[in-house]
């Protein structure tokens, strides 16, 4: 009995662990909150279930230009830090980003639309230096700007971003942040696919 219980286990027939399932798609544009998806089993069996959406916007001289992502599918538990009750923010004046994350961990639990919590514009005593370019390795100039709701970090970043439909670019900008998105995979945004050069520096600084 012993050796067919044995033989049963090491051939997959009782199997003693096992992914989860989730849905997965993707889909651009600044109207949607919600994207139809197929379910698909995750790489790694302690992946979680994952509902995302980004927002990267930047203001031109012709106008502002937003940039959405929706997408659902496996997150792994080692990028659990997405998972807040508020969107992960960064404010750099003329560039702003926003990344929220819900987060499951049973099979199938990803297929609701994300309902998106507002923003919390209250100041709350930090202040930082902030500014942002193009194609340049750092700015000229900062600005100081008062924080607000989570924000509770300074932020400074270099390196190329693409930007969904967007060109890859050298981008240089300090601004207010909440303190996760220096915790998180930057390699796993739905949305921005940012390059091996990218500097990321969080700084925790006193309130004013």
């Amino acid at each position: 009995m012993n050796c067919i219980l044995a033989f049963l286990i090491f051939s997959g027939v009782i199997a003693t662990g096992s992914a989860k399932s989730c849905y997965t798609c993707k889909v651009l544009g600044e109207g949607n909150n919600d994207c139809p998806g197929d379910l698909q089993e995750c790489p790694n069996e302690d992946d979680f279930c994952v509902n995302q959406r980004e927002s990267s916007r930047i203001v031109t001289p012709s106008g502002i230009d937003n940039k959405v992502t929706i997408k659902k599918g496996c997150m792994p538990i080692a990028n659990k830090n997405v998972c807040q009750q508020q969107p992960i923010a960064l404010d750099c004046n003329e560039m702003t980003f926003s990344l929220y994350s819900e987060c499951c961990f049973e099979d199938e639990c990803n297929l609701k639309g994300l309902q998106i919590p507002a923003d919390n514009t209250t100041k709350n005593g930090l202040e930082c230096p902030t500014c942002f370019v193009e194609e340049k390795e750092a700015c000229p100039k900062a600005e100081p700007k008062k924080c607000t709701g989570n924000a509770n970090i300074c932020l400074d970043f270099t390196g190329h971003v693409q930007r969904p439909d967007d060109a890859n670019k050298l981008y240089a900008f300090q601004g207010c942040a909440d303190e996760n998105i220096c915790k998180i995979n930057l390699k796993d945004l739905p949305g921005c696919e940012v390059g091996d050069d990218a500097k990321l520096t969080c700084t925790q600084k006193e309130n004013v």
